[in-house]
């Protein structure tokens, strides 16, 4: 994202985020990288990206579950914990909650898109 580069605080903070996803990442964490405070990094983070960093954090794990649903045989269980998640339950809420279906009804539906048409 170019507009991160504007900032370049941001700029480390995007790399730790993006290169740290199946991990525990903490505010904390992200602020210290860049010499920041918490609430200034929060600050800056919800300026350009209209969204707090944990909310980030949890779209981009969202994504790289989808991808990894539609691109491998991978199990459910595996899938979240590869995408940072604590444990299945989780998983499943915040993905319902973002795509309105489950995990395995998306991966159904990806494997055969005729039966989101019925």
């Amino acid at each position: 994202m170019f507009i991160v580069l504007e900032h370049p605080p941001l700029t480390v903070g995007f790399g730790q985020i993006q290169s740290h996803l199946d991990e525990k990442i903490s505010i904390n964490d992200l602020a210290q990288t860049m010499n920041l405070s918490e609430s200034r990094f929060q600050h800056c983070f919800l300026e350009i990206f209209h969204c707090s960093p944990m909310e980030y954090v949890l779209r981009l794990r969202i994504e790289k579950a989808c991808k990894l649903l539609r691109k491998t045989k991978t199990p459910v269980a595996q899938i979240a914990l590869d995408c940072g998640f604590a444990n299945l339950s989780h998983f499943n809420r915040q993905f319902l909650k973002r795509t309105t279906m489950t995990p395995r009804q998306y991966r159904t539906m990806q494997a055969d898109p005729d039966k989101s048409k019925a």
